[in-house]
């Protein structure tokens, strides 16, 4: 029992924060940018299982601040109130960061040459992989609200793609513990079953097609192939880090959030979605 209101308590606090940070886009960006940062840890801390692997995890994790620290700069050349003098300054600070995140990559994986520590090749993939998976999406996520015709922070794409991913799990564990019976990718999660998958995808997609479009607007083909995208790549990151954490032997990826394992654990889904949901959006305003 106390760890049932362990973890409706981490729930509770955990969703309140989450859907406050994301109303305003200062506080979305601060902490999508820690959440960068937790999941390249969490990530290059579960990889030191691997005994032949030692990735440099402060190296890392500066990697993930300094990408999430040109997000800013995106919100403001987004903003219409920009003025043209500042637009040039802000062309002018990203360029400069990525110079040094460049410059940072570089300086990485030359330093490599002088640790000693694990094996080389795998310190270099590991380190790619963990910005690629793991601060990447963070950076498209918080740039994503900007992708709508006004170039105005639509708060209503993070809310709709959270909610759908939230509903997706809620479908698929109440549909798996009743229904369940056949395996779903039983290698890699032996509890997920395919009924389990069609009833998160069915709960996801309803709320799609007859709640969305009045709570966020837009019109219902929109919805019905955000969530069905939203359904398929949050599926998908979910089995790919349980792959990862069978691959080097953990159970969970951290214990930052009281009973709920790490940031990886929680955001799985969001991260691999949220640039599926990006490349969509793109697509769809061009052709619509």
């Amino acid at each position: 029992m106390n760890n049932f209101w362990k973890r409706t308590a981490t729930a509770v606090i955990f969703v309140i924060v989450l859907l406050a940070a994301i109303w305003h886009p200062v506080s979305c960006v601060i902490l999508f940018s820690m959440l960068a940062v937790l999941s390249v840890y969490e990530f290059y801390s579960i990889t030191r299982n691997d005994n032949d692997s030692h990735v440099n995890k402060f190296g890392g994790m500066l990697l993930a601040a300094t990408l999430m620290t040109g997000v800013p700069a995106v919100f403001a050349m987004f903003n219409a109130a920009t003025s043209e003098e500042n637009i040039h300054y802000l062309n002018a600070f990203l360029f400069f960061n990525v110079l040094i995140y460049i410059a940072l990559w570089f300086a990485l994986l030359i330093f490599e040459l002088f640790r000693n520590k694990g094996n080389a090749l795998k310190n270099w993939a590991y380190l790619i992989m963990g910005q690629m998976f793991f601060a990447l999406p963070w950076c498209i996520a918080a740039i994503l609200p900007f992708f709508n015709y006004n170039a105005s922070f639509d708060h209503n794409i993070l809310y709709a793609l959270f909610f759908t991913i939230w509903l997706n799990d809620t479908g698929a564990y109440l549909c798996g513990c009743t229904l369940g019976k056949h395996k779903f990718f039983e290698r890699i999660s032996p509890k997920k079953t395919w009924e389990g998958f069609a009833g998160g995808a069915l709960l996801a997609i309803l709320a799609g097609a007859f709640v969305f479009p009045h709570l966020f607007g837009k019109g219902q083909i929109f919805w019905l192939l955000f969530t069905l995208i939203a359904v398929v790549f949050g599926t998908l990151g979910d089995l790919i880090e349980s792959l990862i954490k069978r691959s080097v032997g953990v159970k969970d990826s951290g214990n930052i959030l009281p009973g709920h394992g790490g940031i990886l654990d929680r955001f799985d889904s969001f991260m691999f979605a949220a640039p599926a949901i990006f490349i969509y959006i793109s697509i769809y305003y061009v052709i619509l």
